[in-house]
Order: structure tokens, then C-alpha cells, then sequence
């Protein structure tokens, strides 16, 4: 008796993911990959255009580097322009062709010149120059002369108004500085030099206060109130300087600027004791206050190295009596 017929079995060719394509979780996958390549896509074609463009970009700025140093040589012919005029008005005349590719090209040519025999065309190209002559350079050379007088004048003339402001008459060598004619010796004066030894000269014949040019005015310190580490401002401890040997309080002025672009606060200030003298800054500060300090500072150090001479003679003087 024959068995039960066998039933044929058809192989799946799916492996198991028969009408998976349309789950949910698949048509997302295949939208992310999808978007992804045309991203990429998108990107390298972006990219092409952008390089495009920046190419685009490079050329128009050439040419237009080229063109200005066209024009910063340029000059005027009056025959080339009058004949390319009449060209432009016949009719019927042959004109000249002109097109970009020729443009191009001699923007090339020129180009491949260096900058020297650039120079060189195009001022050989300048007919209408002033030649230079004997005649012309001594004119020029007069001329720049004369400007420097008048520079060094305006200069002069600002110092001493600065001088007049402050109130305070000029020191001989000063006065040397502003104007050396001033000391120009006489005519008839005797031209024998005669030298005086030193041990010949009486220093008690001298005034206290004469080696008052030996000390600097110059400090190497600047007020900071960041960095300042006394109790007390330069301008508080020459107030108590002044005040504590009963001298009269310093003076301070504000000083004038010698040109309008200067941004800053100048500041002199003036002791009448054991000296008179006035201490003019030329370095520019941001504020008033700042420049009254650093102003203070130094007139306090000169007074406190005067002070130190003044003992060291008096020393020296008690010494030798002895």
C-alpha cells in the first residue's frame, strides 16, 4: 500500500524578509540613505561652484591689480585720443577690433613685466617732465631750505610762548638754544684764549643754588597708582616737603599742546623754594591728575638730591675749616 503522496516544498528565496520592504523601520533606512547621497551630491557640486567662483573671483581681482597699475602710469596722449575720435565719428571707417581675449592677452604681456621696466615704459612715455637742470636743482634745494627755516621759526616761537606762559625768564643757556646769534662774540674782541687753573677759582664765591644744573631732571621712576607702594602720592609728599621747611606750595599749569593731533595732558609745575624752578613735562598723560603726579614726582626727587648737595657741601666746608 503506497504511503501518503509528498507534499513539494517550494524554496524561499527571500531569507526571510518577505515584505519587509514596506515595514516602517526599512522605508527609513532607504530615506536616510537616499537623503545621504544626494547630500553628497549636493556637496561636490557646491563645492565645484564654489571653486568656480573663487577662480572667477581671483581673475577679476588681477585684472583689476593690473588695470590700477595701468592707470597709476597712464598718460595722456593728445594725438592717440584725437585720432581715436575722429575714428569714432567717420562712418564707414574701419575701426579697430577690439575683444576680450585681446584684452586678456595684453593684460598677460604686462604681467610678465617686472615692476622696473614697467616703470621705465611707461616714464619714457612722459614727454611733458621739468628736466632736471643746475638751474632747477638750485631752485628745489633753495626751496627746501627755506621750509626748514620756517619749521625750525614756528618751533622756536612755540617754545617761547610756552616760556612766556609759564612766567619764568630764560636760563643763559636756554636762551643759547633758542638763539645762538644772540652770542655771537665782537668784532674787536680780544681772541687770546686764556685758560684759569682750577685750583685758582674760590668756591665760596658762589651762591648756594649755582650747582643747581649739575643735578638731572630726569627720573627713571613714573607714577602708577597700580604699582605704587608708598603710603603716601608724590604729590601729597612734596605738599608736606614744602609745607614741613615753610616754603610755598608748588604752582601747577596746565601747558598748552604743540599740535592739535596730540590726545593727552601736559603739566609744569613751579617751586619758589630753596629755588625757583619749573619742571615742564613732555611726555603726554591720559588725565590731568596723572600728569600733576608724575609732575610732583619729579620736582620732590630734584629737591631731595638739591637738599643732598647742600649737606654734602656744608660737609665738606666744616671740614676744611677744621
Amino acid at each position: 500500500m503506497a504511503g501518503p503522496p509528498k507534499v513539494s516544498k517550494k524554496t524561499e528565496q527571500t531569507f526571510g524578509l518577505k515584505n519587509k520592504n514596506k515595514s516602517k523601520t526599512v522605508q527609513t533606512y532607504v530615506k536616510s540613505v537616499s537623503n545621504t547621497v544626494n547630500q553628497v551630491h549636493d556637496k561636490k557640486v557646491k563645492q565645484e561652484m564654489a571653486e568656480k567662483e573663487k577662480k572667477r573671483l581671483e581673475k577679476l581681482a588681477q585684472k583689476k591689480r593690473e588695470q590700477e597699475l595701468k592707470d597709476l602710469f597712464k598718460t595722456i596722449d593728445g594725438k592717440k585720443d584725437e585720432k581715436a575720435e575722429e575714428a569714432s565719428t567717420e562712418e564707414g571707417q574701419e575701426g579697430e577690433e577690439v575683444t576680450f581675449d585681446s584684452l586678456e592677452q595684453e593684460m598677460a604681456d604686462e604681467a610678465e613685466l617686472s615692476i622696473e621696466e614697467i616703470v621705465e615704459k611707461e616714464r619714457a612715455k612722459i614727454m611733458d617732465g621739468t628736466p632736471v637742470t643746475y638751474e632747477s636743482f638750485t631752485k628745489w634745494k633753495q626751496f627746501k631750505v627755506e621750509q626748514q627755516k620756517k619749521e625750525e621759526e614756528r618751533k622756536r616761537k612755540l617754545q617761547m610762548a610756552l616760556y612766556e606762559k609759564s612766567g619764568q625768564g630764560l636760563s643763559g643757556r636756554e636762551l643759547f638754544k633758542m638763539n645762538e646769534a644772540l652770542f655771537v662774540d665782537d668784532e674787536e674782541a680780544d681772541e687770546t684764549v686764556y685758560e684759569i687753573p682750577e685750583d685758582a677759582i674760590d668756591e665760596d664765591l658762589f651762591l648756594e643754588g649755582d650747582d643747581e644744573e649739575e643735578i638731572s631732571e630726569e627720573i627713571d621712576e613714573e607714577y602708577d597708582p597700580s604699582s605704587w607702594k608708598e603710603k603716601q602720592t608724590p604729590k601729597e609728599q612734596l605738599l608736606n616737603y614744602t609745607q614741613s621747611r615753610k616754603y610755598p606750595d608748588a604752582k601747577y599749569e596746565k601747558l598748552p599742546k604743540q599740535n592739535p593731533q596730540e590726545n593727552g595732558e601736559r603739566i609744569s609745575v613751579v617751586i619758589e623754594k630753596p629755588i625757583k624752578k619749573e619742571f615742564m613735562l613732555s611726555k603726554l598723560f591720559p588725565s590731568r591728575k596723572l600728569a600733576e603726579q608724575n609732575a610732583s614726582l619729579v620736582a620732590l626727587r630734584f629737591l631731595q638730591k638739591y637738599e643732598e648737595k647742600q649737606k654734602e657741601k656744608a660737609a665738606t666746608a666744616s671740614s676744611s675749616n677744621e
